[in-house]
């Protein structure tokens, strides 16, 4: 999947994108063996499932040009709670990276 934003005007235009997915290569073991990390200019997901198993996986998300500010791990609660956190984040303008260990990106 691909995304190109395009200013058509003259002049410079502020903004933001945001862009957000669970993470899709979860383990079948209750998710413990689930894994993030940020990388340059993304974000990796991974499990530690032996690399033949059916259920073995890895993906990322990267953004090429820019800097992007990443959450790498959501807030950990009931099914609703972490897009209601993460809402709230965005929505506010408070949004908080983290490097999936819940240590803030400086």
């Amino acid at each position: 999947m691909e995304y190109t934003l395009e200013n058509r005007s003259k002049r410079k235009v502020d903004y933001e994108f945001s862009y957000h997915l669970s993470h899709f290569a979860q383990a079948t073991r209750g998710g413990q063996s689930s894994r993030n990390e940020v990388i340059p200019g993304g974000v990796n997901f991974y499990n530690e499932e032996d690399a033949n198993a059916e259920t073995y996986g890895s993906g990322s998300l990267t953004v090429i040009g820019h800097r992007p500010k990443v959450k790498a791990m959501w807030f950990r609660g009931g099914w609703f709670d972490c897009v209601s956190a993460l809402w709230r984040e965005v929505s506010t303008g408070a949004f908080k990276t983290n490097t999936g260990d819940v240590t803030p990106i400086k």
